[in-house]
Order: structure tokens, then sequence, then C-alpha cells
């Protein structure tokens, strides 16, 4: 959706032997049918997509089948060549 403007960050968390602490996760995903794409307001003639087009299962079927190790990798397969 970023047109491969935004990275996301890893997430560190420090832990206190003292004090406890509780993390909740949160995971939101678009249904399997939905398209995704870079957003229309990042693309431009002398910005043009990175990415190409496709259902969100298409993407996710993809990434599961590198076992979620690499989203770099995942994304690989969906890169448009110039």
């Amino acid at each position: 959706m970023s047109n491969n403007k935004l990275k996301s960050v890893e997430h560190r968390a420090v832990t206190n032997s003292r004090t406890a602490r509780t993390s909740a996760a949160f995971f939101f995903n678009p249904g399997d049918d939905i398209m995704i794409a870079p957003a229309k307001a990042l693309i431009n003639a002398s910005n043009p997509p990175v990415f190409r087009a496709c259902q969100y299962i298409e993407f996710l079927r993809n990434y599961m089948t590198r076992n979620g190790s690499d989203i770099d990798d995942a994304l690989e397969h969906f890169k448009l060549r110039a």
C-alpha cells in the first residue's frame, strides 16, 4: 500500500525482573478477496507503482509458502519489473 515508501520496524521489548509485564498483540487482516495495491495518492508518472495489485489471499499464500520467514522475500514475487 505504501509503494515501498514505509518500512516496518522490528518490535523489541526490554524485560524487568522486578516488575510484571503484560503484552497484547493484535493482527488485522483484510478479507481474502480484497484487492491490495499501492495507494493511488502515492503513485504518478514520476513515482510508478513498485508492486502489482493482488488479492490478499494470493499474498498470504505466497508468504506462507515461504514459512512466513522474510517479508522482503515474499514481496519480491509481486514486484513489477521495469
